[in-house]
């Protein structure tokens, strides 16, 4: 019992991150569409609760699978379509979610949406 609860603990606090490795344009949609869902959790999550969701943004901004997107980016700059096609597919989803918190929290959220998006 002790053991499925640490593991339980673990998992919740997200552990080490796992490595994510982008070698073809269909990884680097992989973790593009990975991303926005984690986005949207996020909103969902923090309803407009501002320290919260600025948190758990600069934590995915600043994640592993986030700096291998940036790279494949660089490197695949007709990447960026892909970014625009997962985004415009999501986008009524993404600005329900994102709408209160970003109405009460404007500034911080705002910045860190856009750098995701860099």
């Amino acid at each position: 019992m002790k053991r499925a609860w640490l593991i339980a603990l673990l998992v919740a606090c997200g552990g080490a991150q796992a490595t994510t490795t982008i070698r073809s344009p269909q990884d680097y949609e992989q973790v593009v569409v990975s991303v926005v869902d984690r986005v949207i959790e996020i909103f969902k999550d923090g309803g407009i609760n501002c320290n919260m969701i600025s948190g758990d943004l600069r934590a995915l901004n600043g994640s592993q699978k986030v700096d291998a997107a940036r790279m494949w980016r660089r490197d695949h700059p007709e990447s960026n379509e892909t970014i625009k096609k997962v985004i415009s597919g999501r986008k009524a989803e993404l600005e329900k979610v994102m709408g209160p918190a970003s109405r009460q929290c404007e500034g911080p959220i705002k910045g860190l949406v856009t750098e995701l998006t860099e």
